[in-house]
This record gives C-alpha cells, sequence and structure tokens, in this order.
C-alpha cells in the first residue's frame, strides 16, 4: 500500500527529521530518485526552519496536531503549496511519523483568485453603494425645490390654465421621484439592506387608505374600484404594513396602468390560522390588457417589462414587480400571477401576520397646518443649495418663522455663538463644515454656541438607512427627508417648539 500509493508518503523520524522511507509518488512528485529522498533531512525540501520544523514533528508525535500547510520545494527549485496529514507509526518497533502529502497549489491559486473577486464584487457594491447614494442626493435635492416651489405656486390663486400647467410639473417632478425610489429599493434589496418592522396595524384601514389614494386616478379612468376582506381575518394584525402597502400600491398602480374600462379588486382571504398566527391571500385582480403566457416569468425580472413598448406606452422602470416579488419573499411569502391576453390578471402573494393583542389603534390627529401656530419662531437654516434656500425661505415666512440663513456649517457655526434660535434646520452635505461637524460643536459644551440643548433636524436627500442611523447617533434630533412634503416640516418643526 505505501510502495504503490497515488498519494505522496513519507516515512519521518521526528527526533531528527530525516526522511526514513519514501514512496514512489514522492519520487515522481519532488524529482529525485527514492535513494536521494532517503538521505536528506525533511528541512532540505520543506519552507521551515530545520527548529520550528522539528516542533511541529513533535506535535505529530504527541498526537496534538495532525494537520499542517506548508511549501515544499521540489528538485528543481520551484515551491508547491501542500498540504500534510501526520500521525505518528510504529515500524520496526521504532516510532515514526507517517505524513501522506497532497498539492493544493491549484487549489490555493482558485482560493486566492476567489478572495480577488469576491474582494472586488465588495468593492464593486460598495461604489454601486455610494454612487447611488450621491446620486439619489444630486437628484433629490433640486427635485425638492421643484416639487415645493409648485405646491406654493398651486396654492396661490392662479388662472385655472397656469393652475393646470403647475400640477403637470407636479405630476411629472412625482413621477420622477417615484422611479428614484424604485430604484434606491430595489438596489437595497440587492444588497440585503431592506429592514422589516413588526408592528400592530388595521388591515382594514390600510386597504381603505390604498382605495382611497388611486380612488381618484381610477376615477377619471371611468374604473370601478373594488375590495374584499375576509371576516373571519381579525381586524388587528403585527406585521410590516409599510412593506405590505408598498407591495399593494405597485399591483393596484399597475392594473390602473394597464386597465382602460371594467375594474380593478383587492380581495384578502384567510388561509390557514394556527394558534396566534394566520396566512392571507392577497389577490389584486383587474380586466385590463392581461399578459401573453410566455411572459409571465419573464416581468418579474429587473427592467424588464411584458412588451418591447410598455415603457414607452405607460411608462416606469420594470422594477415594481421585482420589488414586489423580493419584498414578499423576504417575508416568507409567495408571489404569483395569472393571467389570459384581453381577460385581465391576478397578481396574489402570502403572507404571514401575528394576531394582535390590541384591540384597536390610536388614530394620530392629521396635521392642520396653520398660519399662526409658527409666527415668531426663530429658525436656523443652514443650506447651501441655493434654490433649496429661496422655497424653504418662502415656506417658513409664509408661516411667520423669522429664517436666519447659513450658506455653509463654518456660518451656521458662527450664527449660533452670536444669536439665540428655537431651532436648527441643518442640511448634512454643506462646504467649510458638514451638518455632522456642526452639530457635534453644537452639543460641545465647551464651544461657545449659546444653547447646546437646541433641537436640530437634519435636512437630507439621502435615504440609506446608514444615513438615518448616523444622524441620531451624531446627537441630532431628527431628519426631513428632501423632497419634503410640507406637513412633514411643519409638524416637525411644532414638535419641536411645543416641547
Amino acid at each position: 500500500m505505501f510502495e504503490n500509493n497515488a498519494a505522496v508518503m513519507l516515512l519521518i523520524d521526528p527526533y531528527t527529521s530525516n526522511i526514513v522511507d519514501a514512496n514512489i509518488s514522492s519520487s515522481l512528485y519532488y524529482g529525485y530518485s527514492r535513494e536521494e529522498l532517503i538521505n536528506k533531512n525533511l528541512a532540505e525540501i520543506d519552507s521551515l526552519p530545520k527548529e520550528e520544523l522539528q516542533k511541529e514533528l513533535t506535535k505529530a508525535l504527541n498526537g496534538r496536531n495532525n494537520y499542517f500547510e506548508y511549501k515544499h520545494k521540489l528538485s528543481g527549485g520551484e515551491l508547491k503549496d501542500v498540504e500534510v496529514y501526520s500521525n505518528p507509526i510504529s515500524v520496526n518497533n521504532r516510532l515514526l511519523v507517517f505524513s501522506i502529502i497532497h498539492d493544493i497549489t491549484e487549489r490555493n491559486k482558485i482560493k486566492a483568485e476567489l478572495l480577488k473577486a469576491k474582494d472586488a464584487a465588495e468593492n464593486a457594491a460598495l461604489i454601486k453603494s455610494q454612487f447611488l447614494s450621491n446620486m439619489s442626493h444630486e437628484i433629490r435635492t433640486p427635485l425638492n425645490a421643484i416639487i415645493g416651489l409648485t405646491d406654493l405656486l398651486i396654492q396661490e390663486n392662479f388662472s385655472l390654465k397656469n393652475s393646470d400647467n403647475l400640477k403637470a410639473v407636479k405630476f411629472s417632478a412625482d413621477h420622477l421621484l417615484h422611479i428614484i425610489n424604485d430604484i434606491l429599493d430595489f438596489s437595497k434589496i440587492e444588497a440585503g439592506k431592506i429592514s422589516l418592522e413588526r408592528i400592530d396595524f388595521n388591515l382594514g384601514r390600510l386597504i381603505d387608505s390604498l382605495i382611497k389614494s388611486i380612488s381618484v386616478k381610477a376615477k377619471d379612468i371611468g374604473l370601478e374600484i373594488k375590495s374584499h376582506i375576509d371576516k373571519d381575518i381579525p381586524s388587528i394584525l403585527v406585521g410590516d404594513p409599510t412593506r405590505l402597502q408598498q407591495v399593494l400600491l405597485n399591483l393596484t398602480g399597475n392594473s390602473l396602468k394597464f386597465t382602460k374600462k371594467g375594474f380593478i379588486e383587492i380581495d384578502v382571504t384567510l388561509i390557514n390560522k394556527d394558534g396566534n398566527n394566520i396566512n392571507l391571500l392577497f389577490e389584486v385582480k383587474d380586466s385590463g390588457i392581461g399578459i401573453p403566457e410566455h411572459k409571465l416569468e419573464q416581468i418579474f425580472e429587473s427592467f424588464t417589462q411584458a412588451y418591447a413598448d410598455t415603457s414607452r406606452k405607460f411608462g416606469g422602470t420594470g422594477l415594481g414587480l421585482a420589488i414586489s416579488k423580493r419584498l414578499v419573499e423576504l417575508q416568507g411569502g409567495n408571489f404569483g400571477v395569472k393571467s389570459k391576453v384581453d381577460e385581465g390578471s391576478v397578481f396574489y402573494f402570502t403572507l404571514n401576520f401575528e394576531i394582535s393583542y390590541s384591540h384597536e389603534i390610536e388614530i394620530s390627529e392629521p396635521i392642520i397646518i396653520s398660519d399662526k401656530r409658527l409666527i415668531g419662531v426663530n429658525i436656523l437654516l443652514a443650506e447651501d443649495n441655493p434654490m433649496n434656500q429661496f422655497f424653504a425661505k418662502q415656506l417658513l415666512n409664509k408661516w411667520g418663522v423669522n429664517v436666519d440663513l447659513a450658506n455653509n456649517g463654518r456660518e451656521a457655526v458662527n450664527f449660533l455663538e452670536q444669536k439665540d434660535f428655537d431651532i436648527v434646520l441643518l442640511d448634512l452635505q454643506m462646504p467649510e463644515m458638514n451638518g455632522f461637524d456642526v452639530v457635534e460643536r453644537i452639543r460641545d459644551k465647551s464651544s461657545n454656541i449659546k444653547d447646546h440643548h437646541i433641537p436640530v433636524i437634519a435636512l437630507t436627500a439621502d435615504i440609506s438607512t446608514e444615513t438615518r442611523e448616523s444622524v441620531f447617533k451624531s446627537g441630532m434630533d431628527d431628519f426631513i427627508l428632501k423632497p419634503f412634503e410640507q406637513k412633514d416640516l411643519y409638524s416637525k418643526i411644532i414638535k419641536y417648539i411645543e416641547n
């Protein structure tokens, strides 16, 4: 067995590290005759110094370690990576170390290439994430001014023609924002950075709210909107209502896009109830143009739509269904579709929820913007974008707020050292000093800033989870995501002013 085995085998004296015997495979591998190998010390072919090698052989002899990785030198001087399995063995009453040697040079080469490829992929993912974050900021920042100023103009007394034109501008800006959000959502899913909530929510109220949000557009088209929730489903569930609403909005949005007459229906059916857990089937049905059978799998691919001219005719990125399917699968559900051309489609998915112990959820009172509650409030706005300065100052002045503008972080610090403010609206990306540097100075009690506890609300166009976490870790109190709704900014200011 020793002589003719395909594996390289050596018998070694553990006390001198001399090679006592070598099989035929050893001669072929190392390029020496058997006699030449037997006259060698193991240190002549091993990369380890003799003293280190002696320690390893002692470990093998005592059974403390029997696996090693070394570099062995062949007769021509070439170094090879090897793995060595060594065990003590008694031969003619002589205690030796029996070593089986495998060449792992190619394996290590492949491993190194895989690690290199892994590092390259991780770097590419990081660059992609940074790129998307930067692009999000660069696109959302001007959108904030476009959407905000359009809202302000719509609220003023304009002629019907001008009002329609402004609504068209706002619709286009909102559509662009929706596309950006889709791309960023998809990127987060791909990177495994989507976080799921587990909170109480009212399923019936969520469906009603969804129907109200699409009913105006459906009415304009002439579509009937229907819904049905199985009476056996408890009203209060535990899960992620935001992601559920996102999936349903994507599906109903598709139905609105591809249905010119008839109906759209949302059905929720109880499949199974096991103790405190229930499994629900959600179906979004429509009487639209339908999808050919051979295209049904393709529509779930990223950036793909059923027809080549779909994007041109109806708009969209081809990401809505891909995102919806992944969101459902992330929550342990299944997603599918049934459809016939010219007869309509049924998109369906299953999700598990827990039954809540709560009997009802408090409904927060809707924020009503009043032009009087903020009169005389002093706000420092630190923002370097001129258009966003222009929009924010008009909006805040309209509410009776006194606004001081800082064009960069250093100016913001100077203002705070010289004057008292009720609140700071702080852009994160600014020249001189960014928002994080500014808030660090504000909270530093050794600085010359008058109020170290002043409420600070971050203004950011970066929607990444890392940025949100950094905002709160830095000592800021809250954040507003650009582009923002007027009522969101108003409610945040009221919250901190009244507190």
